[in-house]
């Protein structure tokens, strides 16, 4: 992938970002993944994960 495309194609595809965490050392993110189109994976992660609260979802994970 090149900086600043949206979309890449080839088997081996990835992706990275990259945050400036100098005046705020907490990133919070969500991804929603799709190998439909862009729309499918934020369609995924509303459903997934409708109302996102990271202490929320960790305590879910610890409970499993």
């Amino acid at each position: 992938m090149q900086p600043g495309s949206a979309t890449a194609e080839d088997p081996n595809v990835g992706a990275y970002v990259s945050f400036d965490t100098h005046s705020d050392p907490v990133v919070q993110a969500t991804v929603g993944t799709s190998f439909i189109s862009i729309e499918q994976a934020r369609a995924n992660l509303r459903a997934e994960i409708p109302s996102w609260s990271f202490d929320r979802i960790r305590a879910q994970l610890k409970s499993i």
